[in-house]
């Protein structure tokens, strides 16, 4: 059997293998890309989320939101490596962390009028940035 191609049927050939081969990898894939992706997406959904929240709100939304990070975390763990992973679970426990105050920025040093049970104004906006800061931070370390 004499195995000559000429130069045309060659780069057909050729071309027909490495989209043959792309097309095997991408079906047999572990999932790997998809899985981050749908971190992603996920964890902006709830970023962009928190510009809709109204202040007073703010807090509780934090709190709802904390199941669902930790569960989408929990499906990329292994498809992050070892510094990734401490990078992005450095990222989820300091938005785990987040306290009331945190949130609110109520400046304790304020004073109030004597007798009064009012609490020092809340700076919503310091909050709302820094958990979107934290959200993004959590997005860039699973990229």
């Amino acid at each position: 059997m004499d195995f000559h191609f000429r130069p045309a049927e060659l780069a057909l050939w050729s071309a027909a293998c490495g989209v043959f081969g792309w097309l095997i990898k991408s079906h047999f894939s572990s999932g790997c890309d998809l899985r981050k992706q749908s971190f992603c997406s996920s964890i902006s959904t709830i970023r962009d989320q928190f510009g809709l929240v109204r202040d007073e709100l703010l807090v509780d939304a934090h709190a709802q939101s904390l199941p669902r990070i930790r569960e989408a975390c929990s499906k990329i763990r292994n498809d992050l490596g070892r510094r990734r992973w401490d990078d992005l679970n450095a990222a989820t426990a300091a938005y785990s962390g987040l306290t009331k105050n945190d949130i609110e920025n109520r400046d304790l040093n304020f004073k109030v009028t004597p007798g009064s049970n009012q609490l020092p104004p809340a700076n919503y906006s310091l909050g709302r940035a820094r958990l979107t800061e934290l959200l993004s931070e959590m997005i860039k370390h699973a990229e």
